[in-house]
């Protein structure tokens, strides 16, 4: 990955981190995105792990939206 393709993914997660991002962690099973600081990621187990072992879940438009607004 290119460094300024690094740091946009790096910039949108930042800005995911309220809505709780799901990460996975290559050996480590499934955690909640909590924080980016330098080259490490923390989690919800307040674990630090490197940025290379990690990988963001996507998940689909309709889990996404918020669900006050699927009552309006």
């Amino acid at each position: 990955m290119k460094r300024g393709d690094e740091e946009l993914l790096l910039r949108d997660l930042c800005a995911r981190l309220p809505y709780g991002v799901k990460i996975e962690i290559d050996g480590y099973g499934t955690h909640i995105l909590k924080g980016i600081d330098g080259d490490t990621i923390s989690t919800d187990r307040g674990i630090n792990y490197p940025l290379r072992l990690f990988k963001p879940y996507l998940r689909q438009m309709p889990d996404i939206q918020d669900p006050l607004l699927n009552e309006l």
